[in-house]
């Protein structure tokens, strides 16, 4: 594999890592390592790439959960949104996912996107997945309850908790 991905192949995975996180109930890091090992992508140099690709196992993770319980959950991911500085829409809302960027440099990528109504969620190492999940959610539309609500009960947090642990090395 090279050692970056083009715009195609990067959504190629984000779309197959959510699909794959629908199918998974358990041993999240055993499965989306596989897929990390099956497709080599720890080749790829660009932690933030691999990072777009977790966080759409994860929300694959929270999709199945809601679908069970009757609740639309959409999420896009494709190379027109992508070039542009779109990584997913979830529920019609842009977001534009950055890891191991400082504050000042999310608030700066936010405040430049802003007027197209595209949401900046950061993360990096040491932070807590829930809270980055919680963001990601907010992004999407949900409100404080509904994603209160969520962390009780759907495992898409297991999930994230896991894998983030898996990705951060922790």
């Amino acid at each position: 594999m090279n050692k970056d991905l083009s715009v195609r192949q990067l959504n190629a995975f984000k779309v197959g890592a959510c699909k794959l996180g629908m199918r998974t109930s358990s041993d999240y890091v055993r499965t989306i390592g596989a897929f990390f090992d099956d497709y080599k992508l720890k080749e790829c140099e660009y932690d933030g790439k691999l990072w777009e690709i977790i966080v759409m196992f994860v929300l694959g993770v929270f999709k199945a959960s809601m679908k069970e319980r009757g609740i639309n959950f959409w999420i896009v991911v494709d190379s027109s949104l992508d070039i542009a500085q779109i990584d997913l829409e979830i529920n019609h809302r842009p977001i534009q996912l950055k890891y191991d960027f400082s504050a000042l440099a999310i608030t700066a990528i936010q405040d430049v996107l802003s007027c197209s109504g595209i949401t900046v969620v950061g993360a990096k190492k040491g932070d807590d997945p829930i809270d980055i999940f919680r963001d990601i959610l907010k992004a999407a539309g949900l409100s404080e309850e509904e994603i209160d609500r969520e962390i009780d009960i759907n495992p898409g947090f297991d999930a994230a908790c896991e894998v983030w642990d898996w990705f951060t090395g922790n």
